[in-house]
């Protein structure tokens, strides 16, 4: 792959310019920067201080000092030498993980402690490891740490600011001791100790935080410690072998495929409180949970054939303390701050996720709670008085909304890291402590779930999570992988890579993940001062050629009739698409839905029907009605093209970009039944067509055909 390196400080080097032709993604090079410049750099300023002199070694040795000279917009957390020579002795200590870690094993004095890496066999992969774990690829000063989320270094490990009385930490251990030194390429904080990386696998990292040991002793009964070691997928992947650059301009793509799960679990403390005090005790409560779960669990209903046991066989995915810890376990890896994702919905509107569990066919919801319109605390399973249902047909006004968000009897669910104890990355995924005992109980089908579910398309896709590729700005996307003369907005998805993805003609269907600021990579005039396209949460899979190709559908809640919608932007560079449903990804097998939609039919045509609610006398109830019998919906007023929601939303705004939602079928359902949604051009003739997946809709007859109440606009 050819790398452009803008040097700061010597000659205007070369740039090279492409067009890719999505109408989403169009792009220019940033040209601020690219010339000389007599300031001092990242890689200057680590020379310069010789309290950091080892660090600045270890970049030249991790062939990243060209790197953090050159163009580009940097964060580096620069750990002092006596940081550096501390982590080098722990690594070397540390034979549990690896025997001394690949550092050299001959004979060192206590003196020349970093001799272990300078001579090791894999220096250069050590110390590239070392900084691209302490860079990032977005400009964040101290204030910025304190005031934001989470952040995700080059190398993938995501760590917590936090303030700890007067100090500004990492984690809360490691302290930024020198903060805010700013040079041309960004900001340089200095650290007293590097960050804390595990390379642990999740039951290794439980046992050593010590507040587990009862969850710990239950996975090992029932197996599920094993389960979580898995940590890579080679199989099933038809990986590039092709320069992007030569057939994907702007677009990079993905390597490897890493397996990551998140457990959402009970400390010690939280199930002491409850009166267990070790696994066995639990084991007997999760009997008294799980033992009549048949009457709520739809899949079980199905399956009388299978037996729930309450014995000691508690490797059995169907022995209730297995079911207890399986529903509390993702096969994806989640950091707290992508739990729930925040961007472009209202500054009021609260966010959600559906995520799906080990406990077969489950799920659970997330809740990210605002104040003042951030996203303050998250919840599990919160329970509302009548979700997404109004009294009131088209009211979309902020009192519209709580009142169709208020909590049912104080049940506001189960807090996500709310006290004391913090979250941890471990090798292959996530532990988060949880505030109360997480059970799949009747509530949870019959009224959690019980509600309009808006599923991001990327939310299906395990693999996009456990890969850092949804909800990444193209900044940090571009600082991932390694370019700083490109913004890259785009990642191209390989053959395979999402497992529940089939394409059924090869490199006729072209699938790319747009990052939700991916508007912003380009030089279009008229939305030079968007945030973002009219997606929901900003971002979308994007598909072009003479596409043909199936997604798996999450789980139903329960066995019942539920419409099945798709929402999408109206433009004249779609197709007509024809789909289809089938219980597995046999085409010959699936069934299609309706006549093909026409992507590029006007959202005011006589077919769809739409008309603006804020001139309707009735906030558009009647419109709403008489469209969604014909099998169209307006767009959810809930996001726009800005974040917080600003100038407009799906609904109402279509001056930008036309957004709609089509009923694609309305059927029944089984929560047991695996669902393949196939997505088929029906004008193969255009080889460049362009295929819009933004969210599909999930909805119950009890919500789109309640007897008193009507569904929300949000």
């Amino acid at each position: 792959m050819t790398k452009f390196i803008h040097k700061i400080g010597g000659m205007v080097a070369g740039v090279a310019f492409g067009a890719l032709a999505f109408t989403s993604c169009s792009e220019q090079i940033d040209e601020s920067n690219l010339y000389t410049f007599t300031g001092e750099t990242i890689t200057d300023y680590l020379r310069s201080d010789s309290t950091l002199s080892d660090f600045a070694k270890i970049t030249e040795y991790a062939g990243l000092a060209d790197r953090l000279s050159a163009y580009g917009t940097y964060t580096c957390f620069a750990p002092t030498n006596e940081a550096v020579k501390e982590y080098i002795q722990e690594l070397w200590e540390d034979k549990k993980s690896a025997n001394h870690n690949g550092l050299y094993t001959g004979d060192v004095s206590n003196e020349n402690t970093l001799d272990r890496l300078w001579k090791s066999e894999k220096r250069d992969s050590l110390c590239k490891d070392i900084v691209e774990a302490h860079l990032t690829g977005l400009k964040k000063t101290s204030n910025d740490l304190l005031a934001g989320s989470d952040i995700t270094m080059m190398g993938g490990n995501t760590h917590s600011p936090k303030r700890v009385g007067d100090d500004i930490t990492i984690d809360g251990t490691t302290k930024i001791i020198n903060k805010d030194h700013e040079v041309e390429n960004g900001v340089v904080h200095t650290i007293d100790k590097l960050f804390y990386r595990s390379t642990n696998y999740i039951i290794d990292e439980m046992e050593n935080m010590g507040i587990y040991s009862i969850w710990c002793d239950a996975l090992k009964q029932t197996g599920l410690d094993e389960v979580m070691k898995e940590h890579i997928r080679t199989n099933g992947i038809n990986w590039f072998t092709i320069d992007p650059e030569t057939k994907y301009p702007f677009a990079e793509y993905p390597t490897s495929c890493k397996v990551g799960f998140t457990v959402f679990a009970e400390t010690d403390k939280v199930l002491q409180n409850k009166g267990i005090t070790n696994w066995k005790e639990l084991a007997a409560k999760a009997n008294e949970w799980y033992k009549d779960c048949a009457s709520w669990y739809s899949y079980l209903e199905d399956h009388p054939e299978i037996k729930i046991s309450t014995g000691t066989d508690y490797t059995n995915q169907w022995n209730t303390l297995n079911m207890f810890l399986r529903y509390h376990i993702l096969k994806y890896s989640l950091s707290m701050d992508k739990l729930v994702y925040s961007y472009n919905e209202l500054e009021y509107a609260d966010v959600y996720e559906y995520v799906r569990t080990l406990l077969p066919y489950t799920m659970f919801k997330l809740t990210g709670v605002k104040e003042n319109g951030a996203v303050s605390s998250i919840w599990i399973n919160r329970v509302l008085n009548n979700p997404t249902l109004t009294s009131t047909p088209g009211a979309n006004s902020k009192d519209a909304y709580r009142a169709a968000n208020t909590v049912k009897d104080g049940d506001y669910g189960i807090q996500v890291a709310g006290g004391s104890a913090l979250s941890r990355q471990a090798s292959n995924g996530w532990i988060h402590p949880i505030n109360d005992i997480l059970c799949y109980e009747k509530k949870v089908p019959n009224e959690v779930l019980n509600e309009r579910m808006r599923f991001e398309f990327m939310s299906l896709f395990d693999e996009s999570m456990t890969n850092q590729i949804r909800g990444y700005s193209y900044q940090e996307l571009s600082s991932r992988y390694g370019r700083n003369d490109r913004k890259i907005g785009a990642i191209r998805i390989p053959e395979g890579f999402f497992e529940n993805m089939v394409i059924y003609n090869g490199e006729s269907s072209r699938v790319y993940y747009l990052t939700k600021d991916e508007a912003k990579t380009g030089n279009n005039n008229y939305i030079k001062d968007w945030d973002c396209w009219l997606d929901y949460q900003g971002d979308e899979l994007f598909v072009r050629g003479a596409y043909d190709f199936a997604i798996k559908l999450p789980p139903v809640p329960k066995d019942g009739t539920y419409e099945l919608r798709f929402g999408y932007v109206i433009t004249g560079h779609r197709t007509m698409v024809q789909f289809s449903l089938g219980h597995s990804s046999d085409r010959s097998k699936m069934t299609t839905c309706d006549i093909p939609l026409d992507q590029r039919e006007g959202i005011t045509s006589t077919t769809i029907g739409w008309t603006d609610p804020d001139k309707d006398g009735d906030l558009g109830a009647a419109t709403d009605k008489s469209m969604h019998n014909r099998g169209w919906m307006r767009g959810p007023n809930y996001f726009s093209n800005y974040k917080k929601g600003a100038e407009g939303t799906a609904r109402t705004n279509i001056s930008r970009q036309p957004h709609i939602r089509r009923v694609v079928t309305k059927q029944f359902f089984k929560q047991g039944e695996d669902n393949w949604f196939r997505c088929k051009t029906a004008m193969p003739e255009n080889t460049e067509a362009e295929f819009e997946l933004d969210y599909i809709e999930i909805v119950p007859a009890s919500v789109y055909n309640h007897p008193t109440l009507t569904e929300d606009v949000f």
